[in-house]
């Protein structure tokens, strides 16, 4: 299989399984990618509020692919990366609102901190942890 082809298994498909070192270079990929929109887009004259959130939004899919097949890895259900996507998007979207909340909206992101936290620290564990060795129920190890 071709590294283009093995890309865009990674990037799209949520079947099978990812080792550690293609979820870290993606994690990788994907902060160079989020710098890039931050830096380039105001350029086009693109709001910055809105650069942490369209940015998270064309990484969705392809993170929640990721993330899946490196929790299928562990042997994990990779139905439960949506879950740490979706609150990463909460994040996004919580960025981009930026100042200007009621008091009632500001209290409801400082609680949401902690969600954002344990969803964070799952992200690393998921990123850290070693895989099943041999075949498990998602297939054979990645190779």
């Amino acid at each position: 299989m071709s590294r283009l082809s093995q890309l865009r298994a990674l990037l799209v498909s949520d079947e099978g399984r990812s080792g550690r070192t293609a979820f870290w270079l993606y994690v990788g990929g994907a902060i160079a990618f989020v710098f890039f929109v931050l830096l380039a887009l105001p350029a086009f004259g693109v709001p910055r509020g809105i650069l942490p959130l369209s940015a998270s939004l064309l990484l969705l899919y392809p993170s929640y692919c990721v993330i899946a097949k490196r929790m299928q890895d562990i042997g994990i259900d990779g139905q439960w990366a949506m879950l740490m996507v979706i609150i990463a998007a909460i994040d996004s979207m919580w960025t981009a609102i930026g100042p200007g909340l009621s008091p009632a909206m500001v209290l409801a992101r400082d609680l949401w901190w902690w969600i954002s936290l344990a969803n964070s620290i799952l992200f690393l564990i998921t990123g850290l942890w070693p895989g099943a060795t041999g075949s498990n129920a998602y297939g054979p190890p990645p190779g």
